[in-house]
């Protein structure tokens, strides 16, 4: 493109003085037409983003959200600022692929984000939505929503255990994926979340593995867990039309519990662990528990 970037920095300068003229003057009929204004920012946007200049294209989006606002559009007006911050994002994102560890984008994303929040009803699918994506560049920002689906239940405790199991706290990890597992199963959407259930069962089991709770201090539903592994797949009346893990899995468990049981930690150590960590798909959480399970057996030997 001829002139390239400096063409479009001069029409995004030319665009946001019209704006600056339709806030400032009082007679709207004398200030430059808003729609079209909105029009220019949102093709400048694209144009920035299409040349790899994503934070201008989130201030280009961020001056159409203005426009909107003026025109009285706060559906639209709430759109454009999401694209703004998702832009900032992206920006951020570019500078980590140059390995430089500053975001200073950041805070342009996070304004953004806060004024769709304040605009949005506190039971709004939309608000908690947006403090999601807030919280993923600042966990700690203090903004909460009334509004709780169940998936989104899921997702606040599955993130809330890994963080549990990163800081060693695996007895309160258990619980929250203990609690994730249980909601799925009573509300009978086990067909729906296949491949949640799968990956929770294998974290169970490394966490009931590592705190070695006897039975009467398991849920129920864990006590039924481990049974399934430890009889090699047994069909438990629970555990109808059971098929979301591999024979190959569930065999490689099941000798990690028969060792476990005979106290049988070399074998533990150097032969059943490593099997299991050769499982494809594990998560890097449930690589941690494995590498905790190997330091508690390595002790006992």
């Amino acid at each position: 493109m001829s002139g390239f970037p400096h063409n479009l920095l001069t029409q995004y300068e030319q665009t946001s003085n019209k704006l600056k003229k339709i806030q400032r003057i009082v007679f709207k009929r004398f200030a430059p037409n808003v729609s079209e204004v909105s029009e220019e920012f949102q093709r400048l946007a694209a144009q920035f983003f299409e040349g790899g200049m994503p934070e201008y294209a989130a201030l280009c989006y961020d001056g159409a959200s203005k426009c909107e606002k003026a025109l009285n559009n706060p559906i639209f007006e709430r759109h454009l600022l999401l694209k703004a911050a998702r832009a900032y994002r992206e920006a951020d994102a570019n500078r980590l692929c140059l390995r430089s560890n500053t975001k200073p984008y950041t805070q342009g994303a996070l304004s953004c984000y806060h004024r769709v929040i304040t605009q949005s009803n506190d039971n709004s699918a939309m608000k908690a939505a947006v403090i999601r994506e807030m919280k993923e560049i600042n966990p700690n920002y203090e903004v909460t929503s009334n509004f709780v689906s169940p998936a989104h239940r899921a997702q606040d405790l599955d993130l809330a255990a890994n963080e549990c199991i990163t800081n060693g706290n695996f007895e309160s990890a258990l619980e929250k994926i203990t609690e994730i597992c249980d909601d799925i199963v009573e509300r009978k959407v086990e067909d729906f979340y296949e491949d949640i259930l799968g990956k929770h069962e294998i974290t169970l089991i490394l966490l009931i593995l590592l705190l070695e709770y006897p039975s009467a201090r398991q849920s129920p539903s864990n006590v039924k867990l481990y049974e399934y592994f430890a009889n090699g797949g047994y069909q438990h009346e629970s555990y109808v039309n059971y098929q979301r893990h591999s024979r190959h899995t569930v065999e490689v468990i099941k000798s990690l519990i028969e060792a476990c049981k005979c106290q049988q930690y070399t074998l533990v150590y150097s032969s059943e662990i490593p099997s299991l960590a050769k499982i494809p798909g594990l998560t890097h959480h449930q690589k941690i528990l494995l590498e905790k399970l190997k330091e508690k057996f390595y002790n006992l030997l």
